[in-house]
């Protein structure tokens, strides 16, 4: 049976993955929008790539951490 760490573990290592691909997305998003919408949208969507890599790099520092104990 799977202890509570090791879901914890997989969770994490899953999400990591799952952003790293939508913050890819975003980026492509953002470059393919370039020429057919506003500047504000355009950088709205690079902002929520950063953000999500952001957050990204919080669950890589969780995972470190969850994994040591």
């Amino acid at each position: 049976m799977e202890s509570e760490k090791e879901r914890l573990l997989a969770l994490l290592k899953y999400l990591i993955e799952h952003n790293g691909e939508h913050s890819k997305e975003l980026t492509e998003l953002a470059e393919k929008s370039k020429a057919i919408t506003k500047d504000v949208v355009l950088n709205n969507i690079r902002k929520a790539a950063r953000t999500m890599n952001e957050a990204t790099g919080y669950l890589k520092q969780a995972l470190e951490e969850a994994d040591k104990n």
